[in-house]
């Protein structure tokens, strides 16, 4: 199941204050727009969170803005779930009408009847978590055949990169601050190894770095390199952290989630937006995020201004595939939205 670290770390009865031996220069202001309600009546009833359609409706509820980098994939499509993805022909996706779907030329089939997260094409396989059946990493082949278990224990933010998948294995969901690794194994469950053993949440693997939050250490941000060496604590009290274009997008401490950006050595960090920022998926100069009344913001680093989408109601995990943006709402229902 995709849950929100918000779930699974304990209360907190006192912020740790944000680290005063950095000077952050604010070198972007953000100006924030709201839209006003939709006037099409057509459009604006199939974008409310009450909606009792059980299948992921397309709408076009107010223009979106695309990504600014053509049919872009989301930085954190796998730290937001995960739950769509395109080998570059067909558009892969999974909801709650426990299925995998496959789209080709508008046309959609299922292929597999589970709910899937963490969806990776592999070759001619898709690899991912089964939400269905305890998380668990599965693989079928993209026509839905040759079902297979590649490791039976509850694992999540699956990530394939160079050979090698990338996740988090949890030993006792129930519990989880004990037994959690950050692992890899090879794409057909072979190799398999544990590489740290750490409480993690938000892992990204890019450029040849593990970069995750510890939950064991003050939410710090740390990195190590793919095959676990190298750790290093780079910053305490963060959050949602998204890796892109060689910069570091993330949230200042669990309360407050101000939204930064800075370097991987730490240099030219600044602040994004002086606001509450979660679910950040960057893509090119385009940031796709939740602000704190779970509402739809996007932010254009180009321009520095940013648009809030009140209308859409509850909407949290976006996804970003080509020319769709994936949402969920509060109970865990896909919305699929395209852009203008």
């Amino acid at each position: 199941v995709v849950v929100e670290p918000d779930a699974t770390e304990p209360e907190e009865t006192e912020e740790p204050e944000e680290e005063t031996t950095e000077t952050e220069e604010i070198v972007t202001t953000i100006e924030i727009t709201t839209t006003s309600e939709v006037t099409t009546t057509t459009e604006a009833t199939t974008t409310e969170q009450t909606t009792t359609t059980t299948a992921p409706v397309t709408t076009k509820p107010v223009e979106i803005p695309p990504p600014s980098v053509p049919d872009g994939m989301g930085s954190s499509n796998i730290i937001n779930g995960g739950y769509a993805v395109t080998d570059g022909s067909t558009l892969y996706y999974s909801d709650e009408t426990e299925c995998i779907y496959a789209v080709r030329n508008d046309t959609k089939e299922p292929i597999y009847n589970t709910r899937a997260s963490c969806i990776n094409v592999v070759g001619d396989n898709l690899i991912f978590c089964n939400w269905s059946a305890g998380n668990y990493i599965c693989s079928i082949r993209k026509d839905g055949q040759g079902f297979n278990i590649l490791n039976p224990a509850y694992c999540y933010e699956l990530t394939y990169y160079d050979g090698w998948l990338y996740f988090t294995e949890m030993s006792d969901p129930n519990n989880p601050s004990v037994g959690n690794y950050i692992c890899r194994m090879r794409p057909d469950g072979s190799e398999y190894a544990r590489l740290r053993q750490v409480q993690c949440w938000y892992m990204n693997v890019a450029d040849g770095r593990i970069f995750y939050v510890n939950y064991d250490n003050n939410f710090a941000l740390e990195v190590m390199n793919v095959d676990g060496s190298g750790h290093t604590v780079m910053k305490e009290s963060v959050s949602d952290i998204c890796i892109s274009g060689g910069r570091i997008y993330y949230s200042t401490s669990r309360s407050e989630r101000w939204l930064y950006s800075m370097n991987y050595d730490g240099s030219d960090n600044y602040l994004i937006r002086d606001g509450f920022t979660k679910c950040t998926n960057v893509v090119g100069n385009t940031i796709y995020c939740v602000d704190e009344n779970n509402q739809l913001m996007v932010i254009d680093l180009a321009n520095a201004s940013g648009v809030v989408y009140p209308h859409l109601g509850y909407v949290g995990f976006p996804v970003v595939v080509g020319s769709n943006l994936y949402t969920m709402d509060g109970n865990d229902n896909v919305r699929i939205l395209e852009f203008e």
